[in-house]
């Protein structure tokens, strides 16, 4: 048996990596050792052997989650056997380790096992699911979504809401539609409202009200101001598969969201 860092939840879902070497860069970008395909990465999260246990050193631009407690930028914490390390809003990693001392002049590169094996049918059961909800609510929303949303649309459920917001986040970290924005000139707006929704979450997990509250405003007016950059009247074309109206009720789930999340806090 050796350590091993599975990927538990995200569109890694189902991925494992042996881990043999005292240094491990995780990230999406070229150069690190765990690459993941989750764009919310912005840096990386550095996993360190160390006095018989392993660290997570956080060098993101953002708190992340580690065995349910926040790990602030630059800080260093122990990451011990089956805890789960989250550091997206979407993403979350477990560590599976045999306590076998490390050499630190081991350089062996991380493997990934044979579990990515199953990593089609994870990945591709989550799309599915994921095209169905965005289906389901396009076809319920029709052309009075915003009338309804404002005028008393039964509140989503708990586990409804969990699901929306992740949905949201992943259509906002998706490059084909962070490029739309780019060309529509609200992409600062966009990464603003990714940022605002994440920090929510996070604020959220770890109790602070008033900075949730304060987080999901931003996140309802954000998503306003962006509804009326996409809206009808608008007229201009987006890549194949993309359309306006699409955007749209994406980011009106976004204000659906905050403005249920705001009742709950007032």
């Amino acid at each position: 048996m050796a350590t091993k860092i599975r990927v538990t939840n995200g569109p890694d879902a189902g991925r494992e990596f042996i881990v043999q070497r005292q240094r491990v860069l995780i990230g999406a970008e070229a150069d690190a050792d765990i690459r993941l395909s989750d764009t919310q990465l912005q840096g990386h999260v550095v996993v360190e052997y160390r006095n018989a246990a392993y660290h997570v050193i956080n060098m993101l631009r953002y708190p992340i989650w580690l065995d349910g407690e926040a790990l602030a930028i630059n800080d260093r914490r122990v990451w011990y056997d089956q805890g789960s390390l989250q550091p997206s809003a979407v993403t979350s990693l477990v560590l599976i380790t045999d306590h076998s001392v490390i050499d630190p002049e081991d350089q062996r590169r991380v493997i990934e096992t044979d579990a990515d094996r199953n990593r089609w049918t994870v990945q591709t059961s989550w799309v599915i699911a994921g095209a169905l909800v965005v289906v389901a609510l396009m076809v319920l929303a029709g052309a009075g979504a915003t009338r309804n949303r404002r005028s008393g649309t039964a509140p989503l459920t708990v586990s409804a809401m969990r699901r929306e917001s992740q949905r949201v986040l992943e259509t906002l970290a998706d490059e084909t539609f962070r490029n739309i924005a780019q060309r529509r000139g609200v992409e600062v707006e966009w990464r603003q409202l990714s940022d605002s929704l994440i920090s929510a979450r996070l604020a959220e997990a770890r109790m602070d009200r008033p900075a949730a509250a304060s987080d999901y405003r931003r996140v309802r007016e954000t998503a306003r101001d962006l509804v009326e950059v996409f809206g009808p009247a608008t007229g201009a074309q987006t890549p194949a598969g993309v359309n306006d109206d699409s955007i749209r009720e994406v980011l009106q789930m976004a204000e659906r969201i905050a403005s249920q999340k705001l009742l709950e806090y007032d």
